[in-house]
């Protein structure tokens, strides 16, 4: 089955750029645009743009673009039919199938059946935790006395694997699943005793996506067994990756966004027990140490973020490192240790999700009152112990994206350790410092990687014009779609003139983006279509639409800009038509000057041949070509 027309269609007119955008990335409105953090590059000042009026995003960093399918093709490695499915739920678009034909069925995609796999695997789990004497006795057991209800249980689709080692792997072969997929996905493990089950005997965490689908799990085991890890993870697959993941933010998120607030905890146990007890902002990372990866998606969402962390000296180490990742990423953090022996799911279990939102607002610290409460615990009257925790503190303010905010914390440092406000000014610059000298050698680096070497230099000098000819047809392209419509000269379109060009010449181009985006072009105009923006932009096609983006934003900003300086149509028309006739004399010399080289190879090797008649013929070839080259300069 495949997605109709018609409902592509509709999710094309319906699905707004804005809001597909700002579930993933946080955009403040910058006049007729927004504006927020790239999620596809690192970068710590703005430059990804969204035009609601045009239907596109574009970063002016990366240079990304295109419209709300390539956006989440791009972001969260969905096929095409995997971003329709996902718009089509967010706004409620019945989807209407038509049947495959037996082409597209040896096309579905791989990632679209480890998917399916992991969904097999989740609802095979969770009717063995409800259905199977083994599943009550063990896994449901487990849940009930650490007090999840049936409504959590389903929710989160949590299950059991059976303690049989291949009763999983059995199953979803007889119901058709093909083992190689179960291999990848991680839930069946071969060895020489043949094939096994990953999580025999545990109870199983299915771990979420943001588009609601499955990507893998987590398995606790029941038993004390001290040789086996007590949680086990899905490996990295091509749908699952531990440290780009955060597991509950498929069902925190709503949430994160009303309270703007994500509560960042460490386990699944602790997640499932906030959430239930109503703190449902609530994510963890989930058996690996925060990584960048995992703050952007946060970021993605909110500014703000508070950990929550047991109050022993694991939870305070993991506390300093997830703090600095954070800052790191530009977010405003907040630290919260429980009381010994406590955690964010023992304590919510003790004290009910009221006195537990109580706790976490009156002990809410910041970096700096955090830092200089562990300060009063560990240096006491070492000196030596004392300058290294405030260099230490020094190196996390140092992080911190802005001047002002950096400043206030050096102030606040200061009060706290009673150390004047300049020592900690130079210790914060002293790394500030050695990031720029880092950030350096980097730059210096990959600028050494993109210099070719000296056996590649006639390779360079041969591309030039290959160069050349991609920046003519760019142009050549981006004027259509600009100024298709627009007067030439003698009641002929600019369309007009470059088709009668093309066409007078033989000239096909080279490039099989362009030719495609040519011949819709040409299309349109012979069906007397208009060349509006939203029809290249939301183009099924994700080359035009990234291409068009890209194109057509540039356009909307230097419209914006024209207008407000008081003229009422954009200069670049008149530049468009002028250049036009320059533009297609470059393109053909180009294109003989290509010929000439061809020509130039096969001299060479008709004098290795010897071979005097093709020599002298070859040779007229290229003077008659050096005439045509000149008269065109001309």
């Amino acid at each position: 089955m495949y997605i109709s027309q018609q409902t592509v269609n509709q999710i094309f007119e319906v699905a707004k750029i804005e809001e597909v955008v700002s579930d993933f990335v946080t955009l403040r409105r910058s006049g007729v645009i927004f504006k927020g953090l790239c999620p596809f590059h690192n970068e710590k000042t703005p430059s990804f743009t969204v035009s609601p009026s045009l239907n596109i995003y574009k970063c002016f960093g990366c240079s990304e673009g295109g419209n709300s399918v390539n956006f989440l093709m791009k972001l969260k490695k969905f096929t095409y039919p995997e971003a329709l499915t996902y718009l089509a739920n967010k706004y409620h678009i019945p989807v209407i199938e038509e049947e495959l034909t037996d082409e597209q069925k040896i096309k579905a995609s791989q990632t679209e059946s480890l998917l399916i796999v992991n969904q097999f695997a989740a609802e095979y789990f969770n009717k063995n935790l409800q259905n199977t004497e083994e599943g009550k006795l063990y896994g449901l057991s487990y849940f009930k006395e650490r007090g999840f209800t049936d409504e959590i249980i389903n929710e989160f689709q949590l299950g059991y694997c059976l303690a049989k080692k291949n009763d999983f792997t059995e199953a979803a072969i007889k119901a058709g699943h093909n083992l190689d997929f179960l291999k990848t996905v991680g839930l069946t493990i071969g060895n020489d005793y043949g094939n096994i089950d990953r999580f025999y005997g545990r109870v199983m965490f299915p771990i979420f996506g943001q588009s609601g689908k499955i990507q893998g799990f987590g398995g606790r085991i029941l038993t004390n067994e001290k040789t086996v890890a007590k949680y086990l993870n899905s490996p990295d697959s091509e749908v699952y990756n531990k440290s780009k993941i955060l597991y509950g933010l498929f069902q925190a998120k709503p949430e994160i966004r009303k309270q703007d607030k994500c509560f960042l905890v460490e386990g699944y146990t602790d997640v499932l027990s906030l959430y239930q007890s109503e703190i449902k902002n609530v994510v963890a990372s989930s058996g690996t140490s925060l990584t960048v990866e995992q703050t952007k998606l946060i970021h993605s969402v909110t500014h703000n973020v508070t950990l929550l962390y047991d109050g022993d000296a694991a939870g305070i180490k993991a506390s300093n490192r997830g703090m600095d990742i954070l800052l790191e990423e530009g977010l405003d953090v907040k630290i919260v240790l429980f009381p010994d022996n406590d955690d964010p799911d023992s304590f919510v279990r003790k004290y009910g999700g009221r006195a537990t939102l109580d706790y976490i607002n009156n002990h809410e610290q910041d970096i700096i009152e955090f830092k200089s409460n562990f300060f009063q615990q560990e240096t006491k009257n070492d000196i030596s112990k004392k300058s290294e925790f405030i260099s230490e503190t020094a190196r996390s303010i140092a992080l911190i994206k802005t001047e002002l905010k950096r400043e206030l914390y050096a102030q606040r440092c200061s009060e706290i350790f009673n150390i004047r406000v300049s020592s900690i000014q130079e210790e914060i610059d002293k790394y500030l410092q050695e990031k720029d000298t880092e950030n350096q050698k980097k730059l210096i680096v990959q600028q050494q990687k993109s210099v070719p070497k000296v056996e590649n230099y006639s390779k360079v000098i041969q591309n030039s014009i290959s160069s050349i000819l991609y920046a003519s047809e760019k142009e050549m392209i981006k004027t259509l779609l600009l100024f298709g419509e627009e007067i030439m000269q003698n009641d002929k379109t600019i369309s007009n003139y470059i088709f009668s060009n093309l066409k007078n010449d033989d000239l096909t181009l080279k490039n099989p983006l362009f030719d495609k985006i040519l011949k819709l072009v040409e299309n349109k105009i012979n069906n007397g279509l208009a060349l509006d923006a939203l029809s290249f932009t939301n183009n099924q096609d994700p080359e035009i639409s990234e291409f068009s983006a890209e194109i057509f934003y540039e356009k909307d900003k230097l419209s914006a800009l024209w207008k407000k300086r008081g003229h009422a149509i954009i200069p670049e028309v008149d530049l468009a038509r002028e250049n036009l006739k320059d533009l297609f004399k470059r393109y053909k010399i180009c294109i003989i000057s290509e010929q000439k080289e061809k020509l130039l190879k096969d001299l060479s090797i008709s004098e290795e041949e010897n071979n005097l008649e093709k020599l002298q013929q070859l040779l007229e070839n290229i003077k008659m070509i050096d005439s045509i080259i000149k008269k065109l300069k001309e």
